[in-house]
């Protein structure tokens, strides 16, 4: 009889001593008690009422809901800027100054003409003066009029005021700069009522605002979808919004959904505008922000976790403890929200299934496997390190028979 080697005595003594590791397998599902005492594969949850939601993820920028961009719209050379960013500023408040004297001085000269055209019209009223004497005089006051009320407004544009409360967000300009002015618009109303428009310069083209104030009166998340999500998503519906760089949630709504799509890459994607819910801090204008849009929910159904249902053919089942056995049970499957599932029947509150512990593959002894499956480990005949609990079917191998080599981990 061949003599036992050293080596194989050692195996062997671990093998016996690899008793107290039980491995049971039973039908489709496994317990394991492992060598450094009990250690499951599983653990077992109950059934839940809870709330499931369906969500559309996009990502988006974040925007101030009224931004005045703003533009002198009279040419000269600054002589105040009484702001800085960060300041706070109130609606009306003069922001910056271009020197008015020119400006001062047509002002008086149109009130001189209004004032010499009224008074000939008023003399050739008193001396019956004919119809068309008195036409044209009356046109030459309207004409004056304009022509004061022009000048007027010029002057009032020397002043650079906000239409809107909120924080100076950008300043562009300097003491002593020339700036061109903005024909047709006025430096007091700049983009009043609107969000994150520009003002023109005389030449027609955009420029850069020589200041931008940021409304107080809250943010919007400009997001896009693609054309297999855009008919999921109305108006009104609630959206959760996570800020770059923040680990923690805002709220907002759905306010508007695009119809016509922009193509990027040949791929289309649909605008998508949401409101968000009170004037939250740690938002900056221009930063991104991952957002989750809820498209479907509903409260008050049971659930299981998702991890915890299986495809059985067409079918799906869960596992359940019985008698200490693994078993199928099958149900029937609603809204998943990833995390949670719905289960329409099969299944009643507080009714306990088999959930896998993640990470339980690998290690000694093995982990538990997604479909039935054998051991490739302790027990058996196998010269080659054995595996836990494989995916599909397998045999044993291992640690105790003939084997000469441990057992070893998780199986594919």
């Amino acid at each position: 009889m061949r003599s036992v080697s050293s080596k194989a005595k050692k195996w062997r003594r671990r093998g016996a001593a690899a008793l107290v590791a039980l491995v049971v397998v039973i039908g489709g599902g496994t317990y394991l008690l492992t060598t450094t005492g009990p250690k499951k594969t599983y653990r077992l949850l109950p059934a839940t009422i809870s709330t499931v939601s369906q969500t559309v993820s996009t990502t988006g920028t974040i925007e101030a809901a009224s931004q005045a961009n703003l533009n002198f719209a009279v040419s000269g050379r600054v002589d105040s800027v009484n702001v800085a960013t960060g300041n706070k500023v109130s609606a009306g408040e003069v922001l910056a100054s271009v020197n008015n004297n020119v400006l001062q001085a047509q002002v008086t000269q149109a009130q001189a003409t209004l004032s010499a055209d009224q008074a000939k019209l008023a003399a050739d009223q008193a001396a019956s003066a004919s119809q068309v004497q008195l036409s044209a005089d009356q046109a030459a006051v309207t004409a004056a009029q304009d022509a004061l009320q022009s000048a007027q407004q010029s002057l009032a544009d020397a002043n650079l005021t906000t239409p809107i409360s909120g924080t100076v967000a950008e300043v562009n300009l300097t003491v002593g700069q020339d700036v061109p002015g903005a024909a047709g618009q006025s430096g007091s109303s700049g983009s009043a009522g609107s969000a994150s428009s520009s003002t023109s310069s005389s030449g027609g083209s955009t420029t850069t605002p020589q200041v931008v104030v940021i409304g107080n009166n809250g943010w919007t998340v400009s997001a896009a979808v693609g054309d297999t999500q855009i008919g999921k998503i109305q108006g009104g519906e609630q959206a959760s919004i996570v800020p770059d760089g923040s680990t923690s949630s805002v709220y907002g709504t759905v306010a508007s959904v695009g119809t016509m799509a922009t193509q990027t890459s040949g791929v289309p994607t649909f605008p998508v505008t949401i409101d968000v819910t009170g004037s939250p801090g740690g938002l900056f204008v221009g930063a991104q922000a991952e957002v989750s849009i809820v498209v479907r929910q509903l409260t008050n159904v049971l659930t299981v976790p998702s991890a915890a249902i299986h495809s059985a053919g067409s079918s799906s089942v869960v596992y359940q403890l019985v008698g200490g056995k693994q078993v199928a049970r099958k149900v029937t499957v609603g809204v998943s929200s990833g995390r949670l599932t719905q289960i329409v029947s099969g299944l009643s509150a507080g009714d306990q299934v088999v959930l896998p512990v993640i990470g339980a593959r690998g290690g000694a002894g093995g982990g538990f496997g997604g479909r039935p499956g054998g051991f490739g480990g302790i027990l058996g005949k196998g010269r080659k390190p054995g595996g836990g609990f494989g995916g599909r079917p397998g045999g044993f191998g291992g640690i105790l028979g003939k084997g000469r080599k441990p057992g070893g981990g998780a199986g594919g």
